[in-house]
């Protein structure tokens, strides 16, 4: 009966143990979802020279996969547009997207003629308003092993005006000055502030971001000079302005201000060039990525500085922040585009930044920014040998497995000699009648630790085994 406890108490934590990896192990692979993102869009209008009865609307659409370890499968991707109605569609082809990759989708939908004339009608009124939804069914492909079905539908409204411009007197231009004029004060005490002030044609988002280590007095000041250069240099429906610590935009619609658009400054083009891009590029990765990942899961200020030593003597030094009007993973989608545009534009100079509405990202061979980080200890791996955290959680999970089996096997091994051991000893002693005794374990333990009768016993065994031989 003891035994029996033993082995199942032995067996509920073997259990336990096993669930608890089953849940690391998803966990650790547990896929994102991915993102799609209308990155350009234009109706030609009625003041278009190309412009006819019967149009197209012209798209942009960039799909991302931000998982490191896991592949898509897409089925067919139907990509709708409303207008009042349904003015036309398109169906992607399906396809694979390799781990960490962004598929550009670069297309457009004819619109009959009757539906164009509306849709021409309400741009010239400056009331035009477009519904995109899309909708397709996708598979996880994590170590060539697949998931079952995931269906995603996403929608977007896109707002569209007749010329884009302003007056300065118009409900627009007294929105827009009237906001602008608000942002430096309420800038100040957090370091980020968004708002908007009227409705239809009239109506302004602004927001404005302060670098996330400058003093309230520098945010204010900036977010000053910002808007006050975005008013009187810009007459479109929509701009955005970038300082060194700040940022400033507005737009007449809401949707545009999510999109991701990188920028890059003139800047970019004096830094030198690296001698050995190789390893630079792989310091430089391991760098923003990390810093990356800590200030998308920073709610409060999205922003994050790092450093880490790429030889003896030269450190590299990264920045990266978002907007705080969007979530943790949105956030960590868009510096993942930044970053994949900073390595194209910069990955072989000694700094670079990139610049967008929902995000910014830099790096330089100096420190550029305030406070004190930590460097981080780049690990110098064989060349071929860097796993990714999924496929490190899911080897340690293994080992622990592994280990957890050994333990039990010698655990089981242990009772079944024990158990063999006194039943030869029951064999070789004449008093049988002790098994029928509930403690007969017990009794025998302590029949063989005495001195006198264990000489006795194996008298008995000695005699067994000469009997057994003759």
């Amino acid at each position: 009966m003891c035994e029996t406890k033993s082995f199942c108490l032995w067996l509920v934590q073997i259990i336990g143990l096993l669930g608890l990896l089953a849940l690391c192990l998803w966990l650790a692979l547990l896929p994102r979802s991915p993102t799609f993102i209308i990155v350009n869009f234009s109706v030609p209008t009625a003041n278009d020279k190309d412009a006819s009865d019967h149009g197209t609307i012209q798209y942009e659409l960039d799909i991302t996969n931000p998982n490191e370890d896991s592949g898509i499968d897409y089925d067919d991707i139907v990509l709708v547009f409303y207008h009042g109605e349904d003015m036309g569609s398109r169906t992607i082809p399906s396809f694979y997207q390799e781990e960490d990759k962004t598929h550009l989708v670069i297309d457009q939908v004819d619109v009959e003629t009757r539906l164009w004339s509306g849709l021409q009608k309400a741009i010239r009124n400056a009331t035009a308003e477009l519904r995109a939804d899309l909708s397709t069914k996708i598979k996880y492909r994590t170590w060539g092993i697949k998931t079952k079905h995931h269906g995603i539908n996403r929608e977007a409204k896109i707002r569209i005006d007749n010329s884009n411009n302003y007056t300065t007197n118009s409900t627009f231009g007294n929105n827009l000055k009237w906001v602008l004029e608000s942002l430096p004060s309420n800038t100040s005490s957090t370091g980020f502030y968004s708002t908007s002030i009227g409705d239809g044609a009239g109506h302004v988002y602004a927001r404005a971001l302060c670098r996330g280590d400058i003093t309230a007095t520098s945010c204010q000041n900036c977010v000053k000079n910002a808007s006050r250069d975005v008013l009187d240099g810009c007459r479109t429906g929509e701009a955005i302005v970038w300082y060194d610590s700040c940022q400033v935009q507005y737009s007449f619609q809401n949707s545009s201000l999510m999109v991701y658009t990188g920028k890059f400054p003139d800047s970019n083009d004096d830094e030198k060039k690296i001698s050995n891009p190789g390893r630079f590029n792989d310091v430089l990765a391991f760098l923003m990525n990390n810093i990356s990942r800590n200030a998308a899961n920073d709610s409060e200020l999205m922003f994050e500085t790092g450093e880490v030593k790429f030889n003896k003597k030269e450190m590299i030094y990264g920045l990266v922040q978002c907007t705080r009007d969007i979530s943790g993973d949105t956030c960590l989608n868009c510096l993942d585009s930044a970053l994949q545009d900073l390595n194209g534009c910069c990955g072989s100079r000694t700094g670079g930044s990139v610049l967008s509405r929902n995000c910014n990202v830099r790096f330089q061979m100096y420190k550029f920014y305030n406070g004190s980080d930590s460097p981080l200890i780049y690990p110098d791996f064989p060349t071929g040998a860097r796993w990714s955290t999924g496929m490190i959680m899911a080897v340690i999970c293994a080992a622990a497995l592994v280990l957890a089996l050994l333990i039990g096997s010698r655990f089981i091994y242990d009772r079944l000699k024990k158990r063999k051991r006194i039943d030869g000893m029951l064999e070789a002693f004449p008093f049988r009648a002790w098994i029928r005794e509930p403690d007969w374990e017990s009794n025998m333990m302590a029949f063989t630790k005495d001195p006198t009768r264990k000489k006795q016993l194996l008298r008995v065994e000695w005699h067994t085994l000469n009997l057994k031989s003759g």
